[in-house]
């Protein structure tokens, strides 16, 4: 289970990776060959455990610094 999940949610962040991992981060397409399915599955489930742990510790890969906060808030518009 998630350290995230909300009460009466299904969507943990486990799930919500499984779904928006492999449109979120994918490889580019270069022309050159195309991946069969094992490389393919191998590839999903490393893009999937990236996304549940971004989702999973968002809170400090995002952290924003308070001083950028109240730099951004001060810059005209």
């Amino acid at each position: 289970m998630s350290m995230y999940q909300v009460p009466g949610n299904k969507m943990d962040s486990s799930n919500l990776a499984t779904v928006f991992g492999p449109n979120v981060l994918r490889q580019g397409k270069t022309g050159k060959f195309q991946m069969d399915g094992m490389d393919q599955m191998a590839q999903n489930d490393d893009v999937i455990a990236v996304v549940k742990d971004l989702i999973d510790f968002h809170a400090a890969v995002f952290r924003v610094r308070l001083s950028f906060k109240l730099h951004s808030l001060c810059l005209p518009l």
